[in-house]
C-alpha cells in the first residue's frame, strides 16, 4: 500500500502486514467505490469529496487490500438463505 499523500483527511488504516489478501482493483471497481461514497455528499464539500476520491485512488494504486476473516463461520449460511 502506498503511503498516504498530503491530504486534508485524517486517515488511519491497518498495518500492511495484516492486509494479506490483495485483489486487482480495476477501473469499474474504482467507479463503483466513487459512486458508493457519493452517498456521503451531504457531509462533505465538493472539493473535499474530490480530495477523498483522489486520496483513495492514490492509496489503492490499483489494488484492493483486504484482511482475511479468521473468525467462526457461525450463521454465515443463514445470511444467504431466502
Amino acid at each position: 500500500m502506498r503511503p498516504v499523500p498530503d491530504s486534508i483527511l485524517p486517515l488511519g488504516g491497518a498495518a500492511s502486514e495484516l492486509l494479506t489478501v490483495r485483489l486487482p482493483a480495476e477501473q469499474q471497481d474504482i467507479v463503483a467505490a466513487r459512486e458508493s461514497f457519493a452517498r456521503y455528499k451531504s457531509q462533505f464539500a465538493a472539493a473535499e469529496m474530490e480530495n477523498i476520491d483522489k486520496t483513495m485512488r492514490d492509496i489503492w494504486n490499483g489494488v484492493a487490500y483486504l484482511r482475511p476473516w479468521n473468525g467462526p463461520a457461525k450463521g454465515a449460511a443463514a445470511l444467504f438463505r431466502r
